[in-house]
């Protein structure tokens, strides 16, 4: 899908594909021996946790870091795209716990 437009990417495929959740967060990107440099980034998440990165190509993301949103409510709108965690709603009223998901490995 279309470079810098991964919100709307990542909402989309999410969208087509219910057995996928949208997440978002910070993800490491960097081939060979390129720098890993962390960005502000959406993907989908399986299940279990695999990344499915409709933005980057294969081998791009390093690593990946971010907060799966269940509520496909809350996803981006995909024409208009934009961030999902970035809401003054969000900020005054705290993350709804109903809303997300458990998804992945947790960090230590």
């Amino acid at each position: 899908m279309t470079e810098k437009l991964c919100y709307g990417n990542a909402s989309t495929t999410a969208r087509r594909h219910p057995g996928l959740v949208y997440v978002e967060g910070f993800a490491a990107a960097g081939l060979g021996g390129a720098s890993v440099v962390p960005l502000a980034h959406a993907w989908c998440a399986a299940a279990d946790g695999t990344v499915v990165d409709p933005t980057w190509q294969d081998g791009w993301g390093q690593a990946y870091f971010g907060v799966p949103v269940v509520d496909p409510g809350r996803w981006p709108d995909p024409a208009a795209g934009g961030s999902a965690l970035d809401s003054f709603d969000l900020l005054r009223a705290g993350l709804p716990s109903q809303a997300f998901g458990d998804i992945g490995r947790r960090c230590p």
